[in-house]
């Protein structure tokens, strides 16, 4: 089913306030089609410094060591590397959505201009924070992640009243490129 896909987003938007460049040679580049999924910024050092690559993952839900691999193969370094998430997900009903996030590490998470999860404390202990928000139809997000060792897990799950808590899944999530 395609829902109402509007208002294609901006790369400046995908790399945060700072003014779009290119990556630098000895980086990977930009992997991003149109299309499901979001736009993945990643940045060399924990604290979002140095752009060096945009990709395009179908949704977040990397397990165990199945991220390290994904980082390690587009030319980056485990644990060197802040990634962050941009694009839309779909929040069908309008009622109350409860987002989560399970990972080991620091993360924010932003729908809209709200700040709903805010965990940006350094652990190596698995756990899954939570905040609340108002569903009806595409909302823009945005997650910022790092972590400093061990498997580098990271999933976005949602759930509402009338729906069990599950993995968000890549048609409900848009990048916004034309």
């Amino acid at each position: 089913m395609i829902r109402g896909r509007t208002a294609p987003f901006v790369l400046a938007l995908v790399l945060g306030a700072a003014p779009a460049c290119a990556p630098d040679e000895s980086s990977v580049g930009s992997v991003l089609g149109a299309g499901e999924g979001l736009a993945a910024a990643y940045f060399a050092g924990r604290d979002f410094q140095r752009p060096s690559g945009v990709y395009q993952d179908s949704n977040i839900d990397f397990d165990g060591w199945q991220l390290n691999d994904l980082v390690q193969a587009r030319g980056h370094f485990a644990h060197t590397v802040s990634i962050r998430w941009t694009g839309q997900i779909w929040l069908e009903d309008p009622g109350s959505y409860t987002l989560f996030f399970e990972l080991h590490g620091r993360v924010r998470l932003w729908v809209g201009d709200a700040l709903i999860i805010d965990d940006w404390v350094d652990s190596g202990e698995l756990r899954e924070p939570r905040g609340t928000i108002a569903g009806g139809g595409w909302r823009n997000l945005r997650v910022e992640w790092d972590q400093i060792d061990g498997p580098m897990t990271a999933r976005l799950s949602a759930a509402s009243p009338p729906r069990d808590k599950t993995v968000v899944p890549p048609d409900d999530l848009r990048h916004g490129a034309p």
